[in-house]
């Protein structure tokens, strides 16, 4: 997925984004937050981690 963040989101520009594949859109300023919400909703859910195993050291000897 691309993402683009441009001060010039004219409908020209927006139309040619999209003909590029560009799938979503923000204009300057960007909050952090936003920008955070949107890789987020572009992503979708993180996969949950697999527990990891715990395995004690190997005996000296």
């Amino acid at each position: 997925p691309v993402l683009l963040v441009s001060a010039l989101a004219s409908e020209e520009v927006r139309a040619r984004a999209r003909s590029l594949g560009v799938v979503r859109i923000l204009e300057k300023p960007v909050a952090a937050a936003d920008l955070l919400a949107c890789i987020r909703g572009i992503l979708g859910p993180a996969a949950p981690e697999a527990p990891q195993e715990s395995t004690p050291p190997a005996a000296a000897g």
